[in-house]
This record gives structure tokens, C-alpha cells and sequence, in this order.
């Protein structure tokens, strides 16, 4: 298994699979009872809840990421997002109303909800990114979010004029495996290949000092 998450309300869990497949379970009388099988073509490299725990997102090797909801008590498929090569990562921002996927093709695409659909709202490309599975991070306000290369940078990105723009490229001493925000998206936390974690502060809006 691959990955594994509770909904918001604990009331849910999702798994995510090398048998091409990701599971809802719900808590019934004490009991966790499977709720839905979503069904892709190859692995399920992760798959997580929205922030209101009504929506499921996989990234899955078949070069898609889906979008389940729950409908009056039952988990319907509501969109699929295509990529061009295998989607290593999926997650909703911290409001619901974006969606980041990354991809080996080198690009994350930010996709947001407008009159109920999704929309493909930005592509980024990268050098390489990391191809960490469950690596995407938004700032906890959703508007700016980091995407962390297979080398020794991350860069931030912020949402301006309804536009994501590159806000700093930051390097990191050292090979670098992963970053994430501070609770209050004060702070950047990296990880690195010499056994060392470094805190980056933010100035202002995504300005790094």
C-alpha cells in the first residue's frame, strides 16, 4: 500500500494502492466498512480527502488523477485530469478550491473550480521535480504553494491578479527531498540528503530571508 489518510472528521479513510485501485472506508457502528473502489489503470500513488472531507483526489501511473465526491451518502466519480506522463502527486488546497497535481513530465498543474468544474488554471514547469509521493504543499491560506526539484532548490509560487507567478527559488545547501509550510506559512521546512532539516522564514508574501 502506498498511502493512507483520514478524512478531516475522522470518519473516513482513504488508501491508495500498487493494485491499481483506491479505497473509501467508512466508520459504521464502530465498524470500517468499504464505502467505494476507485478503479485506475495502473498504481495509485496517493490519494487524500478535501478539506471538507466530501471529495477524494488519486494520482495514479496512468497519467490521471481523479476526483471522487459523495452524493447523498454515496462516492461518485465527478472528473478526471489528464497528464502527459505518470501524476506522482495530488492534493486540494487548504480552502478546496485548488487542486495541485505534479508529474514526471516534469510539470505541476493547478486546476481550480469554477461554476462547479475544474479548470486547468496554470502549468509549472521545473527542471525536475520531486517525485515524492502525496509532495504537494500549499501555504495554509492557498495562496501560494512550493514545488521541490530532484536537486538542491524549491521554489514558491503565488497567486496574483487570479495569476500563479514564481514568487523566490531557494537553494538548499544540500540534495534536497522535501519542503513544507509552517502551520501559520511563516516558515518553510526542508529536508535534506546530509541528515539535515532547515527553516526558512518568510518575509512577506512569499519573500524568503
Amino acid at each position: 500500500m502506498n498511502n493512507a489518510s483520514f478524512s478531516p472528521d475522522g470518519n473516513h479513510v482513504v488508501t491508495a494502492s500498487d493494485d491499481k485501485t483506491a479505497k473509501i472506508w467508512g466508520l459504521v457502528d464502530g465498524q470500517w466498512q468499504e464505502q467505494a473502489t476507485i478503479r485506475h489503470d495502473a498504481t495509485v500513488n496517493n490519494a487524500s480527502f478535501s478539506p471538507d472531507g466530501n471529495h477524494v483526489i488519486t494520482a495514479s501511473d496512468d497519467k490521471t488523477a481523479k476526483i471522487w465526491g459523495l452524493v447523498n451518502g454515496q462516492w461518485q466519480e465527478q472528473a478526471t485530469i489528464q497528464h502527459f506522463s505518470e501524476v506522482r502527486s495530488a492534493g486540494f488546497s487548504p480552502d478546496g478550491n485548488h487542486i495541485m497535481t505534479t508529474c514526471l513530465d516534469n510539470t505541476a498543474k493547478i486546476w481550480g473550480l469554477v461554476d462547479g468544474q475544474w479548470q486547468e488554471k496554470a502549468t509549472i514547469k521545473s527542471a525536475r521535480f520531486s517525485i515524492h509521493r502525496g509532495n504537494v504543499n500549499f501555504s495554509p491560506d492557498g495562496n501560494h504553494f512550493l514545488t521541490s526539484g530532484v536537486n538542491n532548490s524549491f521554489r514558491i509560487w503565488g497567486l496574483v491578479d487570479g495569476q500563479w507567478q514564481e514568487k523566490a527559488t531557494i537553494e538548499n545547501p544540500d540534495w534536497l527531498n522535501n519542503a513544507c509550510f509552517s502551520s501559520d506559512g511563516c516558515h518553510v521546512l526542508t529536508a535534506s540528503d546530509d541528515n539535515t532539516a532547515r527553516i526558512f522564514v518568510l518575509k512577506s508574501k512569499g519573500n524568503v530571508s
